[in-house]
């Protein structure tokens, strides 16, 4: 088998008119990992339709979690429904929840001063299998996809993220 390529994905900053999130605190998010059980996040505006959010919490559309599905079927997937605060406008996305994968970081990886992941360095052996998968740390959240699914989301033209190749070792 050849060298597998993995890319970090992240929301896409240049995109305007994004769902803006009200208070956090505020948001219903139920603690037990139950498959299609609603949950409502509160937002100012529900904003343009994109297919991947990672600020506030891991948020995707129906069509990439469709994606995400068939290669990891396994996963958990949790409704999640933008509510705009005082109007009837909803839109549905999906909390994908994964594992953390943060032991297949080689001594290669290296950290900002602030101590979020600046290069980041993929021992595959540890990811085998894994198409989609989190790097936690306690200041951030980083998804990584492998090519293959980076592909798949890419040939159905979906918007908000954007990729970054990641070193592999």
């Amino acid at each position: 088998m050849g060298i597998i390529k993995y890319f970090r994905i992240r929301e896409d900053e240049t995109i305007i008119d994004k769902p803006i999130f009200l208070d956090f605190r505020r948001t219903i998010l139920k603690s037990e990992s139950v498959e299609n059980e609603e949950n409502i996040l509160y937002v100012k505006s529900t904003g343009k339709s994109i297919d991947y959010m990672d600020k506030t919490l891991l948020l995707v559309s129906d069509e990439f979690k469709e994606v995400s599905k068939i290669y990891h079927e396994d996963y958990i997937y949790k409704i999640v429904i933008l509510q705009e605060e005082g109007k009837a406008s909803q839109r549905i996305y999906w909390n994908i929840e994964m594992p953390d994968e943060s032991k297949c970081l080689t001594p290669s990886t290296t950290f900002k001063k602030d101590g979020t992941l600046d290069k980041i360095v993929i021992n595959e052996k540890e990811v085998e299998g894994l198409a989609m998968f989190r790097l936690k740390n306690r200041l951030q959240n980083s998804y990584i996809i492998r090519l293959d699914m980076a592909e798949s989301l890419l040939r159905r033209s979906l918007v908000g993220f954007i990729l970054e190749e990641l070193e592999h070792e």
